[in-house]
């Protein structure tokens, strides 16, 4: 058990590396973008989700001038990493399937094709 610190008559127990573990696991687990479709509420609290994290590793980077090369490496490769889910969940929000985006495509390239025959 983590040693309580007090201060003023106030105890505080300290967050341990399990707490952060146990936090981390249940991070991933919320994080995970496998089965998901454009009309499931999940999306957009995930992407809320993201959005958080993504914000609170951005402020950890900024308000700690002291890490070291390496910590500040690693969280901005882990932006990154966030991104890219991010980027999926928006894709499978968007109601707008590649489909659709393929025929209106090909509309367009027909009516284009048209226009440039009529002169």
């Amino acid at each position: 058990m983590a040693k309580i610190v007090t201060h003023n008559n106030i105890s505080v127990e300290p967050i341990t590396i399990d707490d952060l573990n146990k936090i981390n696991s249940v991070l991933l687990e919320a994080l995970n973008i496998k089965d998901l479709y454009s009309n499931d509420p999940a999306v957009d609290y995930k992407v809320e989700l993201i959005n958080i994290y993504s914000e609170l590793l951005y402020k950890i980077l900024f308000i700690s001038p002291k890490l070291s090369n390496d910590s500040q490496l690693k969280l901005i490769n882990l932006l990154h990493k966030i991104n890219a889910p991010k980027e999926a969940l928006e894709i499978i929000r968007s109601k707008v399937s590649a489909e659709d985006l393929l025929i209106a495509s090909e509309r367009l390239g027909k009516k284009s094709q048209s226009a440039f025959e009529l002169k």
